[in-house]
């Protein structure tokens, strides 16, 4: 899905500024790790902070996007205000009834609050209406997340924590995942080392093209989750081999290269088998069902014709 990031305050304003922390600073912060965390999940993101968030609105509106994910971080006058809030649009004074029910921004606050709090960003969430722009004028949905108080003491340390950026848009992404449906990948730490399925890959002797006899999913063998079913009589090459939890997988060039981690397991059994395969065809049939990646789907007609040939 298209996702437009919002560090809140335009250009030249730095927001709330108290206990150190300048709240434009640490938006663009958690924004940018946001737009890398969405974009290692597969989505389509942008972020520009040169633009005010009026003309980041009009350009949202414009463009497709389906979500505004606005990173802010408040400030109060009493040391105590603390947590995360979501807000919501004051629509005609109906105290934001409106914009929950509109879209998933209801789920979306729901899964955020609750992914900040289990990752222990906050102690709790809540939610806040109020008249603010990108909730008002955006036409999709807005998740806006004032992510702690820069007021608070508990908050403010947390917030001057060198990692905190990173922190809270991976639990912000994995809370977007959550709602929106789509898997999430989690954040590998370069002092973890290569994945499994990267240290266990192997090229094939040569390169193998079929045609999937049987609808097989698509797995994200780095979160062990399915990414997406691929249907029976779909046509592609696969170049590689790797194994990831005892389980065998093939994998694409285009996976290789582009270190996405997605496989299909050699495994799956086929649905329905071809009335015309049977002996030789049916180990044929074995390996066919094997080749996999959404990436790279190469159009092949070879396969057909042999093992139609072979039937004859």
């Amino acid at each position: 899905m298209r996702i437009a990031i919002s560090p809140d305050e335009n250009p030249g304003d730095p927001g709330a500024v108290d206990n150190g922390i300048v709240e434009r600073t640490v938006n663009i912060a958690v924004a940018t790790a946001l737009a890398a965390a969405l974009k290692r999940c597969g989505q389509d993101v942008w972020f520009d902070p040169s633009i005010t968030f009026e003309q980041r609105v009009a350009k949202a509106n414009s463009d497709g996007t389906q979500l505004l994910v606005a990173c802010a971080h408040n400030a109060a006058g009493s040391p105590a205000a603390e947590g995360a809030l979501f807000l919501f649009c004051n629509f005609n004074g109906d105290g934001g009834a409106a914009a929950k029910a509109f879209g998933r921004q209801q789920l979306l606050a729901t899964k955020c609050g609750e992914s900040l709090v289990a990752g222990g960003l906050v102690e709790h969430w809540g939610e806040y209406v109020e008249e603010v722009y990108e909730c008002c004028v955006f036409d999709g949905d807005t998740l806006y997340c004032e992510f702690g108080y820069e007021t608070n003491p508990t908050d403010a340390a947390r917030i001057k924590q060198p990692d905190y950026p990173v922190r809270a848009a991976e639990l912000l992404c994995a809370g977007i995942a959550a709602a929106e449906g789509f898997p999430f990948a989690p954040l590998v730490h370069p002092s973890a080392g290569d994945p499994e399925w990267k240290t266990n890959l192997q090229p094939l002797p040569a390169p193998l093209t079929g045609v999937l006899a049987a609808d097989v999913e698509v797995v994200n063998t780095i979160t062990n989750e399915p990414v997406e079913k691929l249907s029976q009589g779909t046509s592609l090459t696969v170049t590689h081999q790797t194994r990831v939890r005892n389980v065998e997988y093939y994998v694409t060039q285009f996976s290789v290269d582009h270190a996405t981690g997605y496989a299909i397991a050699k495994t799956q059994p086929p649905t329905k088998q071809p009335s015309w395969l049977s002996g030789f065809e049916n180990d044929a049939e074995a390996w066919l069902i094997g080749f996999a990646d959404r990436e790279l789907i190469q159009l092949i007609e070879f396969a057909i014709a042999e093992l139609k040939k072979r039937a004859a």
